[in-house]
């Protein structure tokens, strides 16, 4: 299981966040990755962006 942050907390607002569960051995290769709560992830979420921009910070320029 991932947690996958949308938005970093503010004094006013909680963070949004959303799990991504791995199935390794689900016999249905389409339901080995799924989404908790259903609807939680956005459609232009781009996995492990997030975590690459805190280690290149050069890389949000490009």
């Amino acid at each position: 299981m991932r947690e996958c942050v949308i938005e970093e907390a503010t004094p006013t607002q909680p963070e949004k966040k959303f799990y991504k569960v791995y199935e390794p051995f689900n016999c249905d290769k389409g339901f080995r990755f799924s989404y908790t709560p259903a609807g939680a992830k956005p459609r232009s979420y781009i996995n492990g962006l997030s975590e690459l921009i805190k280690a290149y910070p050069l890389a949000e320029l490009i």
